[in-house]
């Protein structure tokens, strides 16, 4: 018992010792899978933005939050004008393999509070909705250690959204930067 219990108290140290809190932020390019029918033009991508922070607990798993903006798909029909807007703010799990002395896979998964809004306009009247819900996220990425602290990431994020006229997925493929406290 007692070294059962030394053990643990060793390997606690150890995992505490490895923690590190880290933030970091990309943009990009977007993509939104939504339903365009009935509007003469869909441009369904945009630019976004991903916001995160996230504490490692042993140099492979981590707990991450992130904020992401998806951008808007911008609508267009004779004398009407619309669009979707897609966010979501996600908490889950960043899993991370060393590929090369300086890179670093990482993989990403959790769920997210997605909020997607719709509106449409003319001349005379405009309308607007919005959906919010709880959906899965994932993520890919890679990351480039330019000192221990500072890397240069590349990365793809996914997610689902129920949005007012119909659902869809978002993508954000982004490059960025992340500081390692």
């Amino acid at each position: 018992m007692k070294k059962t219990l030394l053990a643990l108290a060793v390997l606690l140290a150890s995992s505490s010792a490895m923690a590190q809190l880290y933030v970091g932020a990309a943009g990009g390019f977007t993509n939104q899978d939504v339903s365009c029918s009935g509007w003469s033009s869909c441009d369904k991508s945009d630019t976004g933005i991903k916001l995160y922070a996230g504490y490692k607990f042993t140099p492979i798993v981590a707990g991450e939050v992130s904020y992401t903006d998806f951008g808007k798909v911008s609508l267009g029909a004779p004398g009407f004008s619309g669009s979707y807007k897609g966010r979501a703010l996600g908490v889950g799990a960043a899993f991370s393999l060393p590929l090369a002395p300086k890179l670093t896979g990482i993989g990403r998964l959790g769920l997210a509070s997605t909020d997607a809004d719709y509106d449409a306009n003319t001349s005379v009247f405009s309308s607007s909705s919005s959906d919010s819900s709880i959906q899965p996220y994932f993520g890919l990425a890679v990351g480039y250690a330019l000192t221990p602290q500072f890397s240069l990431t590349g990365s793809f994020d996914y997610t689902n959204f129920d949005y007012p006229r119909g659902s869809g997925g978002a993508t954000l493929f982004a490059i960025g930067v992340s500081y390692a406290f």
